[in-house]
């Protein structure tokens, strides 16, 4: 009697190629998830860099705007120093006063 091996071979081919196929697939989307997962992770990490800087300078400027009103209300010349050049302002108010 002939033996059926030939349709078991065709079936374990088939076999094997279908767990090929699954495990490419599964290789695949883990790999795109974690890549996903990287970016997202890595976008609210520079959001929050940008936010902080963002504050960072607004509180610098509010700061340097409240001691500059500050200081000029005595009516003496403020120095302001950037890249070794100094500048003094003054309040426009104490140079219109009657001496």
């Amino acid at each position: 009697m002939p033996e059926k091996s030939g349709n078991r071979g065709g079936v374990g081919k088939e076999r094997i190629l279908l767990i090929t196929l699954l495990a490419l697939l599964i290789i695949s989307l883990s790999y795109i998830a974690y890549t996903e997962y990287i970016r997202f992770g890595f976008q609210i990490a520079q959001e929050g860099f940008v936010i902080g800087y963002n504050q960072g300078i607004m509180d610098g400027v509010v700061d340097t705007v409240e001691k500059i009103h500050v200081e000029t209300t005595t009516c003496q010349p403020i120095p302001i120093m950037y890249n070794n050049i100094t500048k003094y302002i003054i309040d426009v108010e104490c140079l219109q006063r009657p001496v």
